[in-house]
Formats: structure tokens, C-alpha cells, sequence
């Protein structure tokens, strides 16, 4: 797998086989079929490993103490230096993204959709429940935001980096609770009717 990892972030997806990766690793060809059946499942696998550490960073930083508008920024954050650093996400995404929309990778896509969708509705939960957000369904609010950060993510015309700061703060503002006239949140009957809207 780091020889694999190796070749994918150096070549990209087309430019590495499982014949230069078993080279790469000092193993015969045999050999690496004995563990995935395809170059896909490898990096499926490698995916994998880099996620499960991310979800764990994720989830640390959205523990930390503060309210939900700041949990969100912290996930939002931890998401931008993942990227910047996970060289074999930067190039697959660069220069092979129709492989990693393809029906292949479709099960590794659901399961990084999943986790940040409840991750994110958890936290939106917490800030309605204390008033910081306005009312709002947790799992719907939370999937709007996912969809719409990966979009920034796979599109090529601007450094995701560059954009999701913007796009955090259209979100942060749309989400806080409205301030009435005399400086309190709206009462629990008002925020009924935002619901339903």
C-alpha cells in the first residue's frame, strides 16, 4: 500500500499498474493479487486509511468545547488542512476525478457522505437546541452543506482552499439565529414558522 500510495500521488490513477506497484514494492505480481483484486480496491483501500484518520481528526475537533457556529468552523477547517496535506487525495482529485465519481468508489463517496452528515447534524442539533442556530432539520441542513462543500471540493476552477472560507461564511450567516428589534432570539413560536419554511 505505500508503494501504491507512492506511484498514485507521483503518477495519478492512470499512471500507476499493478505490475509497477508490485515493482515499486520488491513483491511479485502474484502477490499483491493475493491481497486486492484490482488497482481500484487499492485505492479504495488507501482512501480508506486516510479517511478513518480524518474522521477521527473530525471528530476531535468538533468535541472541543465552544458553540456550534465554532464546532462547525473548527470540522470546516480540519477539512481544508486534510486536503492541503493528503498528497494522494490532491492528486487523484487533480487529475483523475472521474475515477473517484465513478460507481467504484461510490461506496468509499457514501460512507465519507454519511459520517459528515451526522457529524455536522450533530453539531447543528447542539446549536438549535441552545439557541445559537435557527430551527432548522439537523440531517437535511447538514446533507445541504456536505453536497455543497464537495462541489467546491471536485470543481477545478478555483483552490478549494480559496473558496471554502466564502462558502463558510455565506453558510455561518445563514444559520445563526435571527435578532429581534429589542437584541433577543425570536420566541419558540417564530422559530416553528422558520422551520416550515
Amino acid at each position: 500500500m505505500a508503494a501504491a500510495r507512492k506511484r498514485f500521488e507521483k503518477f495519478g490513477y492512470r499512471g500507476a499498474s499493478i505490475a509497477m506497484i508490485a515493482r515499486d514494492a520488491g513483491i511479485a505480481v502474484g502477490t499483491v493479487y493475493l491481497y486486492f483484486k484490482s488497482k481500484e480496491q487499492i485505492l479504495i483501500a488507501l482512501f480508506d486509511e486516510s479517511n478513518s484518520r480524518w474522521m477521527a481528526e473530525a471528530r476531535h475537533a468538533a468535541d472541543q468545547p465552544g458553540g456550534a457556529e465554532e464546532r462547525l468552523m473548527r470540522v470546516a477547517h480540519s477539512s481544508v488542512q486534510r486536503y492541503e496535506r493528503d498528497e494522494l487525495l490532491h492528486a487523484v482529485m487533480t487529475r483523475d476525478l472521474e475515477m473517484i465519481l465513478a460507481p467504484l468508489c461510490e461506496g468509499f463517496r457514501d460512507k465519507v457522505l454519511h459520517h459528515n452528515v451526522e457529524l455536522m447534524a450533530e453539531i447543528i442539533r447542539d446549536g438549535v437546541r441552545a439557541g445559537e442556530l435557527r430551527a432548522a432539520d439537523p440531517e437535511k441542513t447538514a446533507f445541504v452543506l456536505w453536497t455543497a462543500a464537495d462541489a467546491l471540493f471536485t470543481q477545478k476552477l478555483y483552490r478549494y482552499a480559496e473558496v471554502l472560507p466564502i462558502f463558510v461564511g455565506i453558510v455561518r450567516d445563514g444559520l445563526r439565529q435571527r435578532i429581534t428589534v429589542n437584541g433577543s432570539p425570536p420566541r419558540r413560536k417564530e422559530l416553528k414558522g422558520v422551520a416550515s419554511h
